[in-house]
Order: C-alpha cells, then sequence, then structure tokens
C-alpha cells in the first residue's frame, strides 16, 4: 500500500511539474504577445504623431500662403471686390509676378509702333520691352524689379545710340501695417495717375497724354525711400497714399522747349546742395455706399517739391559753362508741380481725366528765369463687341471675350503760360483698338494737332514742324 501511495505522489508531482511547465511557456506566449502588441502600439503612435506633424506643417504653410495671397489681393485692389475694372490695375507693374512665396516669379510687357506724323520721317519702332521679376519673401516683404529695354537698340560700350536699358524700379518694401508699408529703392514718382498705370496694354490710345510728356513726365522714377498703404478702407470711403523722398530734380533742365521732362534725375548724381525732394499722392474712392460710384470713382491729389540752393561744378563767377569744382551760389527756389486726377469706370464706359499746374523758380541755372506751365487731358472711351466678327479668327468662336474699345482724348499744354507760342499745342486723338484677351491689344489712332500761333521754330518734339499735323499710330501691346 505504501509503494502504491507513494507511486501515485509522484504520478501526481510529475503532473504538477509537467502542468507549471507548460503553464511557464503559456505565460512566456502571452507576454511575448503583450510585448509585440506594444511594440506595434508604440510604432502606431509614432507613425500617428509624424502624421499630425506633417498636417500641421502644411496647415501653417496653408495659412502663410493665405495671407500673403490675401496681402497680394489687397493690393491688387481684389479681395473681395468682384469687377472691379479701375482698382484691378493698382499695383500692375506686380501683379504678373508676385505670386510665390519661395519661388521667383516672371512677368512683363512689350509694345511695338508705327507713327507716322506730318512732315517727320515714318517709323516702325520696338517702342520698349519690359522684364518683371519679384518675390514674396514674407508676407510682409516683398521685392520688386522691371528692367526696359527702348526702341530695340543695341546698347553697346562705345558710340551713341537712341535706345536705352534701364532699370526703371527695383524697390522693397516691408510691411509694418496695412496702414504703413515702408518701400526703399528705385521707385516711381506718384505724381499723377498716369505715371503709375502707364503700362501700353493697359490704355487705349498709342501716345501717352501730352501732360504726362511734359509737365508730368512718365515714366518717372527715383532713388528713394518713404511709405505707402492703405490708410482708410470702410463701406463708404477708401483712401489710400504714397508719400516719398527722392535725390532733388534737375531744375537746370528745365526749360521753355522741352517743359519739366527732363526734371527726371534717373539715376544722375544730384547736383543741389542740401536738398531732398518730396512727392505724394492720395486716392479717394468716396461714395462706396452708391450703388453708381462704388468701386467704380477713384479721385486723386498729387504734388512734387524739389527744393535748390546753387548749382555745383555747371558755371564759374562769370556764368561760363563747364567749369569743374566750382560752385555757383544761385538764387534758393523751389520746382513744384501739382496735379489732380479722377477716373470712372463702370460696365463699357470710362473716363479718364488728369490736371497739373507746374513751377520752376528763378535762379535754378545762371540768370535762369522763372517758368510757369499748364496743362490737362479729358479722355473717355467704350468697350463693345460687333457680332458679325464672330465667324472670323477675331471672334468669340476663338476668344472667350474679345472686346473692341472706341476712345476719344483731348489734350492741351503750355509749357510757359508767359509766352505765346507754339509750345501752347492742342491735341484730339480718336482712336479704335480690339483686345483678343484683356492682356493684348491692337490700336489704331488718328491725331490732330493744333497750336495758336505760327511763329518758326517753337515746335515740339512730339509733333510735326507745322502749327497743325495730322498723324497716324498703330501699336501692338502684351502684357504677360
Amino acid at each position: 500500500m505504501s509503494c502504491f501511495r507513494s507511486g501515485w505522489v509522484a504520478v501526481v508531482v510529475l503532473s504538477l511539474a509537467s502542468t507549471l511547465a507548460a503553464g511557464e511557456a503559456n505565460m512566456n506566449d502571452v507576454l511575448a504577445q503583450i510585448q509585440a502588441m506594444r511594440e506595434a502600439y508604440e510604432s502606431r503612435i509614432a507613425a500617428l504623431e509624424g502624421q499630425v506633424k506633417v498636417l500641421k506643417g502644411e496647415r501653417d504653410v496653408a495659412v502663410r500662403e493665405g495671407k500673403i495671397q490675401s496681402g497680394i489681393d489687397k493690393a491688387l485692389g481684389e479681395e473681395g471686390s468682384g469687377d472691379r475694372a479701375m482698382s484691378s490695375q493698382f499695383f500692375a507693374e506686380a501683379k504678373n509676378s508676385v505670386r510665390a512665396s519661395s519661388s521667383v516669379s516672371l512677368g512683363g510687357y512689350t509694345e511695338f509702333t508705327y507713327v507716322d506724323r506730318g512732315d517727320t520721317l515714318s517709323r516702325f519702332d520696338q517702342l520698349r520691352t519690359v522684364l518683371e521679376v519679384g518675390a514674396q519673401l514674407h508676407e510682409n516683404i516683398q521685392f520688386y524689379m522691371e528692367l526696359e529695354h527702348e526702341h530695340g537698340a543695341v546698347i553697346k560700350g562705345s558710340g551713341t545710340t537712341e535706345g536705352e536699358l534701364e532699370l526703371e524700379q527695383a524697390w522693397v518694401d516691408f510691411k509694418l501695417m496695412d496702414e504703413a508699408v515702408f518701400r526703399a529703392g528705385v521707385i516711381l514718382v506718384p505724381v499723377g495717375r498716369y505715371n503709375l498705370y502707364h503700362e501700353a496694354w493697359a490704355n487705349n490710345l498709342v501716345d501717352r497724354p501730352l501732360i504726362s510728356r511734359r509737365i508730368t513726365p512718365t515714366t518717372w522714377w527715383e532713388e528713394g525711400i518713404g511709405f505707402h498703404g492703405q490708410a482708410l478702407d470702410t463701406d463708404w470711403l477708401g483712401i489710400s497714399y504714397e508719400a516719398y523722398l527722392f535725390n532733388p530734380g534737375r531744375a537746370d533742365r528745365v526749360t521753355v522747349g522741352g517743359g519739366f521732362r527732363d526734371l527726371r534725375l534717373s539715376g544722375d548724381v544730384p547736383i543741389y546742395d542740401s536738398n531732398k525732394a518730396g512727392a505724394f499722392r492720395v486716392a479717394f474712392e468716396p461714395a462706396r455706399s452708391a450703388p453708381w460710384l462704388a468701386d467704380h470713382l477713384e479721385v486723386g491729389i498729387s504734388g512734387y517739391l524739389s527744393g535748390f540752393s546753387g548749382v555745383n561744378g555747371l558755371f564759374d563767377d562769370d556764368g561760363n559753362a563747364n567749369t569743374p569744382s566750382v560752385y555757383y551760389d544761385a538764387e534758393d527756389g523751389t520746382v513744384q508741380i501739382w496735379s489732380a486726377d479722377l477716373t470712372f469706370e463702370r460696365g463699357d464706359f470710362g473716363f479718364r481725366g488728369e490736371a497739373a499746374m507746374a513751377h520752376a523758380g528763378p535762379g535754378r541755372t545762371f540768370r535762369g528765369p522763372g517758368q510757369q506751365a499748364f496743362g490737362f487731358y479729358a479722355e473717355a472711351y467704350y468697350s463693345f463687341w460687333a457680332d458679325f466678327l464672330n465667324g472670323t479668327p477675331f471672334g468669340k468662336d476663338v476668344y472667350k471675350d474679345p472686346k473692341l474699345v472706341g476712345a476719344v482724348r483731348f489734350d492741351y499744354v503750355d509749357l510757359s503760360t508767359d509766352n505765346f507760342d507754339q509750345r501752347d499745342l492742342r491735341r484730339v486723338t480718336l482712336g479704335l483698338s480690339y483686345r483678343p484677351i484683356e492682356r493684348m491689344v491692337f490700336k489704331f489712332d488718328y491725331q490732330m494737332d493744333f497750336s495758336p500761333s505760327d511763329r518758326v521754330g517753337t515746335e515740339f518734339g512730339d509733333t510735326g514742324g507745322n502749327d497743325e499735323t495730322d498723324a497716324l499710330l498703330f501699336s501692338v501691346a502684351v502684357g504677360f
């Protein structure tokens, strides 16, 4: 019996040992599975955290680019504006190119002309080609430049040529707030609206207005610093501004024959001591709540003031020119230009006009007299379409929204209001243009010039040799 009992105990012990061994093995398997599940869970957590970081980064980029685009659209006058034909041209020199937050973009425009004017030689002319380069470096930091080549000329190291290759704009904007954006560099002088929006594809007639050539020069750029921004933006009134300091203009170049065009320093070294020039333009969009005026009417007021207190290196004590390093103490004085402009565009009808007066004080050259000038232009235009053109290569079968634009402009300038001669010029221009797309235009103009005087030898360079001169003009302009 004791042997049987001992055997049974042994069997039980062996069975328990076997069970414990099996249980330990199962426990190891369970622990291994738990560890594997834990590792898989941690791996999944890490993957999800990585995805969250990626999504957060993409969200941040989208938000930043959204702010950048919103800022650009606001500067362009397109934010929430619908069809705002007038204000959509604001900042037009940067509209094509400044579109990226991390890359450089290109744009530009070109203009080809043919002019047959009176007794001057008719001429084909690759008038200008402009390359625009822009970059939005940050939502608050923007760079823009324009490089312009004129008259299709080859610019050589020696000899002379009518052509030019110049840096027309090159500035950096640093935004402090919507109301104050700091700008420094080569900047368009904000005197008159036309100088700011002078691109050929954006205008209806071939020639620029006479006041924009002789009183408020176009294209007029100088090196300087200043601010621009949206001073007020409400449902009933919008006010924007530009205000800059520049090097003083060349008052000694103001003449009865050429007007104020050569006042532009255009990168030359200043010749007047301790003076700077100031220029500003304030644009009003009044009565925004009035249906017929909202987003369609803009009124601008602008001014330019440049002082002079002597000429260095131009005159000696006897008034002889071109004596180097000799200072002639000319009388202190100023050059002043004041301008007002109005633009109204609604539907197919539009009107643009500017008036300007200018004054150059005496003493800017040796025994230089004072000079007064005045001028204005008024332009009306109407967009329409002729359905009979739809079956042609010019019509809606090819282009989505082609337009014909009829325009008429009256120009008047008097470069010396104290004198009565052929520089008192009147001009009527009739134009018809075809736009297959918004940024390309074919223009056909007929001009008629009139002068109240028949004096010889006092003609404008812009007109023919007689007191009455007609001209035919054609151009093709493209913005891209």
